[in-house]
């Protein structure tokens, strides 16, 4: 008789964030580097302004390539 093996949850690797800096354009700031995203706002570091935090539903950020 055979045994029967017992199997577990498959280990699955998380992806691995995109280590490079995001770079986004604001109206008012000009363009900036993204450094902190979390789930209601996103702080970004402008050269002329320094760091300034936005609420995700009051902004408009265009994300640059």
């Amino acid at each position: 008789m055979a045994k029967s093996q017992e199997t577990g949850p498959i280990d699955q690797e998380e992806p691995e964030e995109d280590s490079s800096p995001k770079h986004v354009k604001q109206e008012k700031y000009a363009e900036g580097i993204v450094e902190l995203e979390d789930g209601d706002s996103i702080t970004v570091d402008f050269d002329a302004y320094g760091n300034r935090t936005f609420t995700n539903f009051f902004t408009t950020l265009e994300y640059l390539i």
